[in-house]
């Protein structure tokens, strides 16, 4: 039946390969996936990207039917697990408990497909013994835990009720000379040590079914070695609780003991913390304040474009050079009042001219190094005139001037929006304290 399946999944698979292009007549194109190519393709004719997408899609589910189709003959020929005649079942394990079994039964030439239940398998008296051992001795290493061995016992144990692979189970019965209880807590305190060891045992009941046996597991708890601090504690512990004071004692195995306060240095740390934070504040702030500063540079050339322009196109109506131009602006400059980055700049261009460099290359640095659009603007309308020899200048510096007054105007609208914003944080603590002011004395007479 499965072989008649996958042979059709594979006639499938090749039609659809082959004829992909008839089937995609018959297929419902989505008026999502048509808009959606539109938008990525920026055109409205896409009829051949989506018959592209479509025959694409359609080529994928052949393919994947002729595979899998191809796989399931495979499959059906090599194993054949219809035609395997059988005569034995394999029985579950002990942990399975039980196992149902599709088969079919030939009788007289007829066929008829029945249900089986096979029970586990269950051990003999011998095997139960066996694995019983087996499994003792894998739960002793478990019990042990951090423990070397079971003559060493100086910590806490495990009393795991099961063992990994293997189908045993395990019950404990604890008398007075196990010094243990149920969760593996070992009662050294109580212990009774005898050359600095004690002997103690707990009944293990080990169950396979219906085998059971019981064993009879014995341990040497260790007398653990009492730190100074524990001596100490235990000398205070003996003192009277109802005394208001308690004497530290003096002598501990006949050794002097002195005691001191360490209370004042616990906080020591503090100012190895406080070193580190300043220390990385500082690292961090001092780079941040590098990037205020070259923020209130940009924002400082941004304001001043517009004065510089203006004083430029002035002095060209006059009919001066560039060159002379620019040294007179430089002349009046007075930078021990204020200092202004841009005429800073233009200093540097001027003492470069008269040191000898061109006139064209010391201008283009100039918008280069102020790295402001308007700036890098002005230097190519001077480097365009010094290389063309045009007349328009004038008009150009005349539209920038118009140009660098509307943005001088949108950049101290912004100045005030921050400073509008950055006021109201301190407004509105002031607005907190007043409402405490008048708040807090309403409450006070109402409590009275």
């Amino acid at each position: 039946m499965f072989k008649f399946i996958y042979l059709i999944i594979i006639f499938l698979g090749m039609f659809l390969t082959v004829c992909y292009k008839k089937v995609f007549q018959y297929i419902k194109k989505s008026s999502n996936v048509i808009e959606n190519f539109k938008r990525l393709k920026i055109k409205e004719n896409i009829t051949n990207e989506v018959k592209i997408f479509y025959y694409q899609k359609i080529k994928m589910i052949g393919l994947v039917c002729l595979v899998c189709g191809s796989l399931g003959i495979i499959s059906c020929v090599m194993f054949k697990e219809d035609e395997i005649e059988l005569s034995k079942l394999i029985r579950p394990s002990y942990s399975e408990v039980s196992k149902d079994y599709q088969i079919e039964v030939l009788s007289d030439g007829k066929s008829d497909k029945i249900k089986l239940n096979i029970t586990a398998k269950e051990y003999s008296i011998e095997e139960a013994r066996k694995i019983c051992e087996e499994a003792l001795e894998e739960w002793k290493k478990v019990f042990c835990g951090n423990n070397e061995s079971l003559n060493e016992i100086v910590s806490n144990v495990n009393l795991p009720d099961s063992i990994n692979n293997y189908d045993v189970s395990f019950e404990y019965f604890l008398s007075e000379n196990s010094y243990i209880d149920y969760e593996g807590n070992i009662d050294f305190d109580n212990a009774i040590y005898i050359d600095g060891k004690c002997n103690a045992s707990l009944m293990v009941v080990c169950y396979l079914g219906e085998y059971q046996c019981e064993n009879n597991v014995e341990y040497s708890i260790i007398e653990p070695d009492k730190s100074l601090e524990s001596k100490i504690q235990d000398a205070i512990n003996k003192q009277s609780k109802y005394n208001e004071e308690v004497d530290l004692p003096k002598n501990i195995d006949s050794e002097k003991l002195s005691y001191f306060n360490i209370e004042e240095d616990n906080y020591n740390w503090i100012f190895l913390v406080l070193a580190i934070v300043m220390a990385v504040v500082i690292y961090i702030g001092k780079d941040s304040d590098i990037s205020k500063e070259v923020k209130k540079r940009d924002e400082q050339l941004r304001l001043d474009y517009a004065e510089l322009v203006s004083m430029f196109s002035l002095l060209q109506y006059t009919g001066q050079s560039i060159k002379n131009t620019w040294n007179k602006i430089v002349d009046s400059y007075d930078g021990n009042k204020s200092k202004r980055y841009v005429y800073e700049e233009m200093k540097l261009v001027k003492n470069k001219i008269d040191n000898g460099i061109l006139e064209r290359q010391a201008y283009q640095e100039f918008g280069r190094r102020c790295g402001i659009r308007e700036y890098i603007k002005f230097a190519n309308i001077i480097e365009q005139n010094l290389l063309k020899g045009s007349n328009s200048i004038k008009s150009q510096l005349k539209l920038e001037v118009m140009e660098a007054s509307k943005n001088k105007i949108t950049l101290a609208k912004k100045k005030a929006e921050e400073c509008s914003t950055k006021l109201l944080v301190p407004m509105v603590m002031m607005l907190i304290i007043a409402m405490a002011i008048l708040i807090v004395p309403a409450f006070l007479n109402m409590n009275i």
